[in-house]
């Protein structure tokens, strides 16, 4: 086994920036738990802690904090239940499993359901009786009390603090693209781009996890602004008027990446008024485009600056905030489907762990269904990856857990390696391998408060063998998802996305025009992209990534541009080229389904027979060169989709 030292290394700032939040809470939780509530209860620090780090960091359990605390309490209830003989075992942890591991995994987030299950899994690992369940339902209200007071100290905006940060990225980021074309420094420009698409992404998934949806116009509008730059990239179309206007729209950016730095927005409409008064591009149909998108900006920013949340809608707003995404989603109830594949794997492994845990009664055998749920993941190759760092660092700990307890032997000396463990454990959470080495030594101090630390060590290493081999076969034979797969399936759904769009487009010519539609296909790409790139081959090569991102990217330009020819076309006063814009959609419609084809390895047909639009009678005005764009695009991402299809 090669160890990377430098996966060891944090300097004390990071150290104490990273672990500090999570260790004292996780302690005070501990601690007082032990205190108050007895020694069964201080399971809950665990899983109460990882809920305050998925609240406190980008991926928001819920968009208020009162709900996640109401499910907690049911599955209190439900885990003492399951946990009074092996059959309620068999049978409760079987079909609880499954609700819970469906009903809670976001097809967006796939590992949303991971605090719920755990504090299922934890608080069947020093389960309650029937009389006591009230005094553990009081010790789960009262932790969650400790971390939403942690939330408040640590993280007093939580998400709203993160989306803001990535929003004035971006408008530091169109300041650079805008000042480099400035200049022709074409080189650069690519990797600006593509950072601006990848915020566009980050704060989609943000938005959508914590229900901020009035953030939502910010993303239209970095995609947009994203469009118009890449196509004076793609152009070179920088004359010295055009360097002139680009300089100008530069420090417009920087002056209103100033005003957020100051919580100034409110004055962000008067620069952008200001600018666009005194500033003209030379292109006609761009300075329109320009002005199409600042305005935007404009209305996004006063509806975000001015629309102040009550304190009632953000603790006990129940509702919902992603079923209308759900109407675009296509999901269908079945098996080819990795959520109904995952809960039910999962359910099977749970009931049948826990089942002989409560069977045998064996010493620490609760550690097997505990390992099990930590190592079982929605896909193959991630849950395979995951074992191989278990295995190892629970070697490593093991062993250092030995050198320790050789040395320190008596049990308070034990609850500081308890302490420093936490420490080490939290600062490390971002590398599972690394984190179990801690994991490992945190678990071992805490058993050897009941046995003996040579007894702890052995059943911790038997214990996980099992576990891993469980897994493993698991994860091959009882409902296998790999990520190929379901990476096939969100080109799929993109696609499906991208004829959603053509079928809106189409409905403009009868003068039917779904804004909010629009505006969700729009988000819902970006889900799915997102998603895409997640199931990734772990060893695809730069090469292989990089062909990722250009689909995507491609494809994303593609919808943002289309959706605006919709509004266009909508209120357009002028008379319409129907032929024209018939022609075009037909041409649509032909890369699609050539994607569809790609995507399902069927034949492909670069040269379906449609009439050339070059020869058809057209007005030369603004709707019909963006549509010419927009074909451009859609070739752009059937092209970098065919391309992709060579390497996965």
């Amino acid at each position: 086994m090669n160890i990377d030292l430098n996966r060891f290394k944090l300097n004390w700032r990071t150290l104490i920036k990273v672990s500090f939040p999570p260790s004292i809470i996780c302690l005070i939780i501990f601690f007082t738990n032990y205190k108050f509530f007895g020694l069964p209860n201080v399971i809950i620090a665990p899983y109460m802690t990882l809920t305050f780090i998925r609240m406190k960091g980008y991926l928001t359990i819920e968009k208020n904090p009162i709900k996640p605390l109401f499910i907690h309490l049911i599955i209190g209830v439900v885990a003492t239940i399951a946990s009074l003989g092996w059959i309620h075992s068999l049978i409760i942890d079987f079909v609880a499993t499954i609700i819970l591991t469906y009903l809670l995994t976001d097809e967006y987030n796939p590992s949303s359901y991971f605090p719920y299950l755990m504090a299922f899994v934890f608080l069947q690992l020093f389960p309650a009786r029937y009389n006591e369940i009230p005094m553990r339902l009081l010790s789960i209200s009262y932790s969650y009390l400790i971390i939403f007071i942690g939330l408040k100290i640590f993280a007093p905006k939580m998400v709203t603090s993160k989306i803001r940060l990535l929003i004035r990225e971006g408008y530091t980021n169109i300041a650079k693209q805008a000042e480099l074309l400035s200049k022709e420094n074409f080189s650069e420009i690519a990797n600006f781009q593509f950072r601006l698409f990848d915020i566009c992404k980050e704060l989609n998934r943000l938005i959508y996890s914590g229900g901020k949806n009035k953030y939502y116009p910010f993303i239209i509008f970095f995609q947009h602004i994203n469009n118009i730059l890449g196509d004076l990239y793609d152009l070179r179309y920088i004359t010295n008027s055009n360097k002139d206007y680009l300089r100008n729209l530069s420090s417009l950016f920087s002056n209103i990446y100033n005003l957020c730095e100051n919580n100034k927005q409110d004055l962000i409409s008067n620069e952008v008024l200001n600018f666009l008064n005194n500033n003209n591009f030379e292109d006609k149909d761009l300075n329109h485009y320009f002005t199409f998108i600042l305005d935007y900006l404009v209305k996004g920013s006063i509806k975000v600056y001015n629309d102040k949340d009550s304190i009632i809608k953000t603790y006990f707003d129940f509702r919902e905030n992603k079923e209308y995404f759900e109407k675009l989603n296509k999901y269908k109830f079945s098996l080819n489907e990795f959520k109904l594949r995952f809960s039910l794997r999962m359910g099977i492994l749970l009931s049948v762990t826990f089942s002989f845990v409560r069977w045998s009664n064996l010493e620490k055998s609760y550690w097997i269904p505990m390992t099990v749920f930590l190592l079982t993941l929605p896909f193959y190759e991630d849950s395979k990856k995951r074992v191989k760092e278990r295995f190892f660092g629970t070697l490593i700990g093991i062993v250092l857990a030995s050198i320790l307890f050789s040395i320190f032997r008596t049990h308070e000396l034990h609850m500081i390696i308890l302490i420093v463990s936490t420490f080490l454990m939290y600062s490390f959470i971002a590398d599972y391998g690394i984190m179990t080495i801690y994991i490992t030594c945190y678990a071992l101090a805490i058993s050897t408060l009941t046995i003996g630390s040579t007894e702890a060590i052995l059943l911790r290493v038997l214990y996980t063998i099992a576990s891993l081999l469980i897994v493993l076969f698991a994860n091959r034979f009882i409902f296998r998802t790999k990520n190929y797969i379901e990476l096939k399936n969100m080109i799929d759904r993109l696609i499906v996305l991208d004829e959603e769009m053509i079928k809106e487009f189409k409905n403009i010519l009868n003068n039917d025009i779904n804004r909010e539609k629009l505006q969700l296909l729009v988000y819902s790409s970006y889900l799915v992209s997102g998603k895409l790139q997640m199931h990734n081959n772990p060893k695809s090569t730069a090469i292989e990534d990089t062909k990722i991102r250009s689909f995507i990217f491609n494809n994303n330009r593609f919808t943002t541009l289309l959706s605006h020819l919709c509004v266009i076309l909508y209120d357009t006063k002028k008379k319409i080229d129907v032929e024209y814009i018939n022609e075009c959609i037909h041409i649509l419609e032909d890369i699609i389904s050539n994607m569809k084809n790609l995507n399902n390895s069927s034949e492909i047909n670069h040269n379906k027979a449609c009439k050339n639009i070059s020869i058809i009678n057209h007005q030369k005005d603004y709707f019909n060169i963006q549509m010419i764009n927009c074909l451009s695009k859609a070739k752009e991402s059937s092209d970098s989709l065919e391309d992709l299809m060579k390497t996965i």
